[in-house]
């Protein structure tokens, strides 16, 4: 009889405490989840503001996704808010600040220290769709999901403005933005969408946006 698999909390220390290249990274851990996250950078060209974001947004993850992921969901959270700086290209953490750069090598360096360098057990928590989620009928699965996507967005005076326009046979979410969405909102915002409905859910929800076909008769010739 083989043994069950591994949960995250039995894989991993409650906590992740780590010092190195002037940072002091401490990580709280409670069902495999980050529950309390602390960041400090002793270096002059620290942004506290984007370290506090950035613990924030923490809260939550796996240590996979926070190592992973968890500056760029920070970096792309304060852009949403307005309070993000204005990056050349695409906004990734090597190319947002000096801080999230250094973060994000930071936050590699702890997790990985902490955790044993076993790539079967980083995937374990990955459950994919459930078949509850499935069995629910594509027309009420798009209600809630846009009933969400309302929720997420009132506070930025845009509830109406993300509608889904598919569900496909491998439950990919197709969605699209109301012609007057700024384009360079549409990824952070996506991001923080697809995080959003996969906490509300449980599910490990994707998003995409869907194709807009060019209106211009010429232009498509």
């Amino acid at each position: 009889m083989s043994s069950a698999a591994p949960r995250l909390s039995d894989v991993i220390s409650r906590s992740v405490a780590w010092q190195g290249n002037g940072w002091t990274i401490e990580l709280g851990l409670e069902s495999g989840a980050i529950a309390t996250a602390s960041l400090r950078w002793d270096n002059e060209a620290s942004d506290a503001a984007f370290l506090a974001t950035l613990s924030q947004h923490l809260k939550g993850m796996s240590l996979r996704e926070a190592r992973d992921h968890g500056v760029q969901y920070a970096c792309a959270a304060l852009i949403a808010a307005g309070k993000g700086a204005r990056v050349a290209g695409i906004v990734i953490p090597g190319n947002y600040s000096e801080t999230s750069r250094a973060a994000a090598k930071a936050l590699r360096a702890a997790i990985d220290t902490a955790t044993p360098s076993k790539p079967a057990d980083w995937n374990f928590e990955d459950h994919g769709i459930s078949d509850a989620w499935r069995q629910i009928s594509s027309e009420e699965r798009t209600r809630q999901l846009e009933a969400l996507f309302k929720e997420h967005l009132q506070k930025s005076n845009l509830p109406g403005a993300v509608l889904v326009t598919d569900i496909d046979q491998y439950d990919r979410v197709f969605i699209q933005f109301d012609e007057g969405f700024s384009v360079a909102q549409k990824p952070p915002v996506l991001m923080q969408l697809e995080r959003y409905v996969r906490q509300a859910t449980g599910e490990r929800i994707e998003l995409f946006v869907s194709e807009m076909k060019d209106s211009n008769r010429i232009r498509r010739l």
